[in-house]
């Protein structure tokens, strides 16, 4: 069969054979052979993207319209299972997670103000006034632990920043509204 061919011939036919080899495994398993060699198995677009972290909560309440689209054969056919069980809903309760986020917002109130005390050094009766005019709209944590919490913060954000010390008594007077 190769009889006629020199060995020159020989050579070139096995590297043109070989050529094309390498070319159709390149082909077939371009995604293995990049991820050897260290490259993405796509070109990179120069376009941003927006990474988006799902809660486990969102991840739930997506799973079931992500698994198959309504023009799914399956799903057009009525070939899916659906559950005869109703879920059972359970009531949650909100209020300490509300009033942490109210907590939080009266701290965050606090030390902006106590960020823009204009004199230096601080009026005692600015801050108290200021402070009194913030903590005076959220008597309802006056029964919860958040009362010790900002008490304790407001007594060391005023030393620490305004280098005033406040009395127990202070601090507890900060919480009704001053007298019209």
């Amino acid at each position: 069969m190769f009889t006629n061919l020199s060995s020159t011939n020989l050579v070139i036919i096995g590297i043109i054979a070989a050529v094309i080899y390498f070319i159709v495994v390149g082909i077939a398993f371009n995604k293995r052979i990049l991820a050897l060699v260290g490259k993405p198995a796509t070109k990179s677009t120069d376009l941003p993207v927006q990474q988006v972290n799902l809660t486990a909560y969102q991840q739930d309440l997506l799973a079931p319209l992500l698994d198959k689209p309504a023009n799914h054969p399956l799903e057009q056919a009525g070939m899916f299972e659906e559950d005869d069980e109703e879920e059972e809903w359970e009531m949650v309760d909100t209020e300490p997670l509300t009033l942490l986020k109210e907590a939080e917002r009266v701290v965050e109130l606090i030390q902006d103000v106590v960020d823009h005390i204009a004199s230096y050094p601080a009026n005692p009766e600015e801050v108290f006034t200021k402070i009194r005019s913030i903590v005076s709209q959220y008597t309802f944590f006056m029964d919860t632990e958040y009362y010790e919490a900002i008490n304790t913060f407001v007594a060391v954000t005023v030393q620490r920043d305004c280098d005033l010390s406040l009395s127990v008594e202070d601090l507890q007077a900060m919480w009704y509204a001053a007298a019209a």
